[in-house]
């Protein structure tokens, strides 16, 4: 009986050893990012998001959310400052992002596009800031997409506020927290991930200037304290010295 015992435990014993382990005990579930690199543009896809960067200028194209393309373009002059593209390139980081770097000179010395796993997009500019304000980058917008968009900032305390399609925008905001963009297929959230950002948008609903102009200019940029440029008498303390922004895309 004893050793019926034995032999019984040894079983028991050895079954636990061996038992198998579900594969997601090891795993973690990641999406991969896919690299499409024609000799014209840079095609990065993430589940069913595509973001097409352009080799002339190293600048974000055109996004594509599903089946719907959205005509979201990077204004290839860096706004307040003569500055001369000069080179282009990617890489894949350790985390399987994708970073996508554009070279300027004077400023900025790197302009970086980073493409998450996740989806998101996150940008930042590198270089030491010349001495001229306000500076920063440029999006031409598709206007005629646009249904609804809100947007807040911190220049005189947090505060939000939002416009419909037909509106009129002109928005100046020197402490800019997030701006959110529903077109009629895509949405879209850029969010500040620094401090001291700037945004301006003057996209009129006058109907001859949409037809002459399809896309309205967004503009992010790094600015004096007061908004003022340096023209203007008083002491001006420098807000910011780096551009850095999150975008999201989505359904």
């Amino acid at each position: 009986m004893l050793i019926n015992f034995i032999i019984t435990v040894l079983i028991l014993w050895k079954g636990i050893l061996f038992i198998p382990l579900s594969d997601t005990f090891f795993t973690k579930e990641t999406t991969e990012v896919v690299v499409r690199e024609s000799t014209i543009d840079l095609q990065i896809r993430v589940e069913d998001k595509i973001f097409v960067f352009t080799k002339a200028n190293g600048g974000l194209e055109k996004v594509k959310v599903g089946m719907h393309v959205l005509e979201l373009s990077q204004v290839q002059e860096i706004v307040g400052v003569n500055s001369e593209y000069q080179k282009f390139s990617w890489k894949r980081l350790p985390d399987g992002s994708i970073q996508v770097s554009s070279f300027y000179s004077p400023w900025p010395n790197q302009l970086r596009w980073t493409i998450l796993p996740s989806g998101l997009l996150k940008l930042s500019v590198e270089g030491q800031i010349p001495e001229q304000y306000p500076i920063g980058l440029a999006f031409n917008l598709p206007e005629k997409q646009l249904v609804e968009s809100s947007w807040s900032g911190s220049d005189f305390g947090n505060w939000s506020a939002s416009s419909n399609s037909g509106d009129q925008r002109i928005v100046n905001i020197f402490a800019f927290n997030q701006l959110k963009l529903n077109f009629d297929k895509v949405k879209l959230t850029i969010q500040a991930s620094e401090a001291g950002i700037s945004m301006k948008w003057n996209a009129s609903n006058n109907v001859d200037d949409f037809r002459t102009k399809e896309n309205k200019e967004l503009s992010f940029l790094l600015e004096d304290s007061y908004g003022r440029d340096q023209t203007e008498t008083g002491s001006l303390e420098k807000r910011g010295q780096s551009l850095s922004l999150t975008f999201e895309f989505s359904n």
